[in-house]
């Protein structure tokens, strides 16, 4: 029911050569939901090896800006009546996994560096934020740069370390 020029301008189709096409093909896609609860955008989850990004996103819209989106926030507003922290971690897959475990308050970025417009977001939710990345390289890269706008902000701020490559 969605013309071409609809589809483009949510970020749900792509063109190349004068063609439409979907660019979040052989994908496991999450919809990306914003604090409001409305839905924004997608990330597709790469099913199988690839030689292209784990993760693709949809591309920077008028609602989407993966700089400031936090995949899983809507979920903070009612995690909030048990707890009062967010559990970041580094991918959506890893969300999934943490509220399957009864950890409803997992949220992850979108691919980006954790910076101040996650944080004033996260502001409105909860006091507390446990950081728990990979523990790759990559992860312990992103652990330290998270808890500088973290502690900016005056969060209280725990560290989960987790032993090397383990996700």
């Amino acid at each position: 029911g969605y013309n071409k020029q609809e589809m483009l301008d949510a970020g749900v189709v792509a063109e190349k050569n004068g063609r439409v096409y979907d660019f979040m093909f052989e994908r496991l896609v999450f919809p990306v939901i914003n604090h409001k609860n409305m839905v924004v955008g997608f990330s597709g989850r790469a099913l199988g090896e690839t030689d292209f990004a784990k993760y693709k996103n949809t591309g920077q819209t008028e609602n989407f800006n993966k700089s400031s989106i936090i995949y899983g926030v809507h979920t903070l507003r009612k995690a909030r009546l048990n707890t009062n922290y967010a559990i970041l971690v580094e991918g959506q897959m890893d969300v999934v996994a943490l509220h399957q475990a009864g950890f409803v308050n997992a949220i992850a970025t979108m691919g980006t560096a954790f910076n101040e417009n996650h944080v004033n977001t996260l502001k409105r939710f909860v006091d507390k934020v446990i950081v728990c990345f990979d523990g790759d390289t990559a992860g312990i890269k992103a652990t330290s740069r998270s808890l500088e706008p973290l502690l900016k902000e005056g969060l209280d701020i725990y560290v989960i370390s987790l032993p090397e490559k383990l996700d």
